[in-house]
């Protein structure tokens, strides 16, 4: 049996799975500002179907991983002793192989939705604040000119 660690993945072009963490933190970001009515809408409904994405993502990758892994008589994965509960003991080395291509696979796919907030969403002439180009930045493509 092979054994290796699976690292919480670290979700970064903000619409891949793999980034979408960042955007998640950024729209959170935006919840307390002085942003208009409309754009405080629009990042909630933005947060929900993210949240909701990366609930169907982690889904998938633990449902792929359970029929790829060694499990207990309780249906968890098992762990050697001493082993930390991070690490994934697959059935083979070929599985271990399977789940990564799969992993990196579900990573580099894209998120969509008919979703878009701009600029004008998050100012106007009543809600002028200090962006902060930070959270700009890491909204990345979700923000559009």
């Amino acid at each position: 049996m092979t054994e290796v660690s699976i690292p919480n993945h670290q979700l970064i072009d903000n619409s891949r799975n793999d980034h979408a963490g960042v955007v998640l933190r950024a729209l959170r970001k935006l919840l307390p500002l002085n942003i208009p009515l409309d754009g405080g809408l629009r990042v909630r409904k933005l947060l929900r179907a993210i949240t909701e994405h990366l609930e169907d993502v982690e889904s998938l990758r633990m449902d792929t991983l359970k029929t790829l892994a060694v499990l207990d008589e309780n249906g968890n994965f098992a762990h050697e002793e001493g082993s930390p509960a991070t690490s994934v003991q697959f059935r083979d080395t070929e599985a271990a192989m399977q789940f990564a291509e799969f992993y990196n696979e579900l990573m580099q796919k894209t998120f969509d939705t008919d979703l878009t907030l701009t600029r004008a969403h998050l100012q106007d002439d009543k809600h002028v604040w200090q962006g902060k180009t930070e959270i700009l930045t890491e909204l990345g493509d979700l923000l559009e000119e």
